[in-house]
């Protein structure tokens, strides 16, 4: 069941010091106020986290709220050379670098509070972007369990960026579009103005197994 999976690596990430349940509660809080200006969002309105802490374990420390709420959905994005990029829009969001690392299926080979395919594919982005994770001003991450969100932003040495603005996958997360959402959400902030850098994450497998890094930035 991938919330007993997903609890395990909770729990690892708890035991190692990068987060607790309260700040997991504190990533759902945010998470959901964040969606109310998201009209994308599946989910909207933050309950506040002293009442999300009350909840009831499903898979502990995991609680119903910790984990995204599946919907249906879709996702398009429009790739376009140069020329076309700069006529459809004033600031086109460029991709500078994608690289995809993937760790063993089984949960119990790895240290699940080591995200090795995640660091890998961060470090390789990095070289071919020219900047890295901790340069970025907005970052969008496929985090469909609360904890994920802090256990990605320790391992791409995320520092003062905005970690899913958009709400994130805790707000909606429709089935095999999340990840592309998060390409899409990252390369709207640059569009909007709102980022000149941007790192987007999908993921995919047991216990964030697969982890793809997308670093985009907008016109010298």
């Amino acid at each position: 069941h991938r919330h007993a999976i997903a609890g395990l690596q909770a729990a690892a990430t708890i035991e190692a010091g990068i987060t607790t349940e309260r700040e997991m509660a504190d990533v759902v809080n945010q998470s959901l106020t964040d969606a109310l200006s998201n009209p994308f969002a599946l989910k909207a309105g933050a309950p506040g986290v002293e009442a999300l802490l009350e909840e009831p374990y499903i898979a502990s420390p995991l609680r119903q709220h910790d984990t995204a709420p599946v919907g249906d959905g879709a996702a398009v994005l429009i790739l376009a050379t140069d020329q076309v990029a700069r006529r459809l829009t004033r600031r086109p969001a460029w991709i500078r670098a994608i690289d995809h690392r993937m760790d063993t299926h089984y949960p119990g080979s790895r240290d699940l509070a080591v995200l090795e395919s995640a660091r890998i594919a961060a470090e390789k982005a990095a070289i071919m972007a020219g900047f890295s994770a901790s340069q970025v001003e907005v970052a969008e991450l496929h985090s469909e369990y609360s904890y994920a969100e802090p256990l990605l932003t320790t391992t791409f040495g995320i520092e003062n960026a905005l970690v899913n603005p958009s709400g994130g996958p805790l707000a909606g997360a429709p089935a095999t579009a999340t990840g592309l959402i998060r390409i899409g959400e990252a390369a709207r902030a640059i569009m909007q103005g709102r980022a000149i850098r941007a790192l987007a994450h999908a993921t995919n497998g047991p216990a964030l197994q697969h982890n793809l890094v997308c670093l985009m930035e907008t016109s010298a």
